[in-house]
């Protein structure tokens, strides 16, 4: 609305979404209102200073991710965590979580049952592929877990089908740390879902691993693509002209979008050392000027991070 005001804190912006409601009602999925979309919404905000101050600069991005959050029906925060809030440039993204991926699946009706379990180092677990994988997995019922070192999926078809898929927690660290939303609040040094729901979100990543190989409901379709989009740093909207809600993709990142880089591979690494282990050992560069040069291109692992340090000890 041309006429509105800028919100300059959280009751004024509270009625900037109220007089948005109506534009919700056509696309929200029928087991939420719009009112307790909003309610919990702006709940999330009150907990979190830095959210706020973006939804309230940026007002249009926050009503964005309720009416997502609506359209697919998945609570934002509170009591399911269904979904989430994230800041990303300047903007209030959301992003489904590991409990809404599961809900969605099951509320397709072409999935009898879907899980995703994360298992600890001192948990008993064995693990064994070919045209069937057999999976034996007894959690440590008493006493510390440890730490994760392997998560798993299964889900089950109403045809009679299922699917597993299994990642080691390094292949999801992996992923964790070239996520945009990731990379992006490292640099702004704001916590991420990863931060406060880490098992959430190692479960999350190991079920859209498998996601590509489920039967898809439109609500699963658009929950990739709208989750995709946020990575990409792209804006999805609803058209509530169309039944079922089109998704329209906008704002595709300009030619200055940093590129996430990708993982620094052995031979890459091997390349690098040949380059300046020599300029390190003598004292002609830094390990730490290498390594930010080098993470310009190239993530750095923390075992190749303690390599290049090695050099400089070594070298004095």
């Amino acid at each position: 609305m041309a006429n509105d005001i800028q919100p300059k804190n959280l009751g004024e912006l509270q009625q900037y979404v109220a007089k948005r409601i109506t534009s919700i009602k056509s696309v929200i999925a029928t087991n939420v209102t719009p009112e307790k979309m909003a309610r919990i919404a702006l709940n999330e905000l009150r907990t979190n200073d830095y959210l706020a101050k973006l939804a309230i600069q940026n007002p249009a991005s926050f009503m964005n991710a309720i009416s997502q959050a609506s359209h697919l029906g998945l609570e934002i925060g509170g009591a399911l965590g269904q979904a989430y809030l994230v800041p990303f440039k300047g903007e209030v993204k959301m992003l489904p979580g590991y409990r809404g991926l599961i809900a969605l699946a099951r509320r397709s009706g072409k999935i009898t049952s879907i899980n995703a379990e994360i298992v600890y180092e001192h948990d008993e677990f064995d693990l064994k592929l070919g045209l069937e994988a057999h999976v034996v997995h007894k959690p440590k019922v008493r006493g510390d877990r440890g730490e994760p070192i392997l998560v798993y999926m299964v889900a089950h078809f109403k045809d009679g089908g299922h699917h597993f898929e299994w990642m080691s927690i390094e292949e999801v660290m992996r992923i964790k740390e070239r996520s945009s939303a990731v990379i992006a609040a490292k640099t702004n040094k704001k916590p991420t879902p990863w931060d406060t729901d880490r098992d959430e979100m190692i479960r999350k990543t190991v079920i859209r691993r498998g996601w590509k190989y489920l039967p898809m409901s439109i609500e699963m379709q658009h929950a990739q693509i709208i989750e995709s989009a946020a990575e990409r740093g792209q804006t999805v909207t609803i058209d509530d002209s169309v039944i079922e809600g089109e998704l329209i993709v906008t704002d595709t990142p300009t030619d200055d979008t940093p590129e996430v880089p990708d993982f620094c591979t052995d031979a890459e690494f091997e390349e690098l050392k040949q380059e300046c282990e020599m300029l390190v050992r003598s004292g002609k560069k830094t390990a730490k000027s290498i390594i930010t040069t080098t993470q310009t291109r190239s993530i750095l692992t923390d075992p190749q991070k303690l390599i290049i340090e090695s050099w400089e000890s070594e070298g004095k």
